[in-house]
């Protein structure tokens, strides 16, 4: 009798796990009011944080309400959106019991327990914004260095630092963190991003590429011969890119016929939105492009994230400068180039 007894109390328990969260999974439990029915989804990030997503599971509301049950290798950001809206909650997704709730009107509201991680990177947020504008950048940095322990400090600096820093900086930043991390996904991404800098610091051969320009001629880097050639990965949609325009047209007027060359990459996700900003702001220079934003074949080959971001090349293929711009450029320029007729 007391075996039958101790096999039903392990059915149980072993029932009430797996509906309650543990090591062995999560679970995770959300009511949204303001909306009975339509589809809740599970995603996470694709290979870059904040612009593309992988589904990992999905559920149907009833009344409002639903449950969506899982286990992650290693802590993850998490997204929970309703099919066909754009409204996401974000969800630093652990092994727990995690519990959610929120208005449809209000996502960005959502109230979210049961992850220990959850709360700390929520914590980190509140610190940051009410960090003055000018000392958020210090506050990122300290926080990672005296934190470099927490689960959250990979997605922190892939985040917040991994497209701005140079090669030393970030190689400086991963190497402290916690050895137990480095089958993370975050760690991983981190790392190649390391492997793609080093291919193209200062100093390495510039690799080349092909694109279509606007008219549809393919034009590879290799092709185009100068003392000094620049590459400017730019895109209609980006402000600084197109304030910074105008100056690279004088520079490339006053410094063409002396060795110095241009070629924009536009990093677009419209391809009449890059043609009518070509006309509209007289770039006479070579233009190509993937019409891929930061997944076409040059932003990959040379790490690029955000911009604007150049690179200048010398005749020999070898990168020699990045990000120059404004005057910083044209002292450049008139120091190398000055003496050329």
């Amino acid at each position: 009798m007391k075996s039958k007894f101790l096999i039903w109390a392990l059915v149980l328990f072993s029932s009430s796990c797996a509906t309650n969260g543990s090591d062995d999974g999560y679970v995770i439990r959300g009511t949204i009011q303001g909306l009975s029915d339509g589809t809740i989804l599970l995603q996470k990030a694709g290979a870059f944080l904040g612009y593309t997503y992988i589904q990992i599971d999905s559920m149907d509301l009833k009344d409002g309400s639903f449950m969506l049950t899982g286990k992650v290798d290693y802590p993850e950001m998490y997204y929970l959106r309703i099919a066909d809206r754009n409204e996401v909650i974000n969800v630093f997704l652990e092994n727990s019991n995690i519990t959610i709730n929120t208005h449809i009107d209000n996502f960005s509201n959502s109230s979210v327990s049961g992850s220990t991680l959850h709360k700390e990177l929520e914590s980190f947020t509140k610190q940051l914004d009410q960090s003055p504008e000018r000392e958020q950048s210090a506050f990122i940095e300290s926080y990672i260095q005296e934190n470099n322990s927490s689960e959250i400090t990979p997605y922190l600096i892939l985040k917040y630092l991994a497209n701005s820093l140079e090669l030393e900086e970030l190689e400086t930043l991963v190497s402290k963190l916690d050895k137990s991390f480095r089958e993370m996904r975050y760690f991983e991404q981190l790392m190649d991003r390391i492997e793609v800098l080093r291919d193209v610091a200062i100093g390495q051969p510039a690799p080349d590429f092909t694109l279509l320009d606007t008219s549809g001629t393919p034009i590879s880097l290799s092709s185009l011969n100068a003392k000094y050639l620049l590459i400017d990965f730019w895109a209609s949609w980006c402000g600084p890119c197109r304030a910074e325009n105008p100056n690279l047209v004088s520079l490339y007027s006053s410094f063409k016929n002396k060795g110095f060359e241009i070629i924009g990459v536009g990093l677009e996700f419209s391809r009449d939105n890059w043609l009518k900003a070509i006309r509209k702001d007289n770039l006479p220079w070579p233009n190509v492009s993937a019409v891929n934003a930061f997944s076409g074949p040059a932003a990959s080959l040379y790490a690029v994230r955000q911009l604007p971001h150049n690179i200048i090349i010398n005749s020999e293929g070898e990168i020699i400068e990045k990000n120059l711009h404004g005057d910083m450029l044209r002292a450049f320029l008139e120091k190398n180039l000055a003496h050329f007729n």
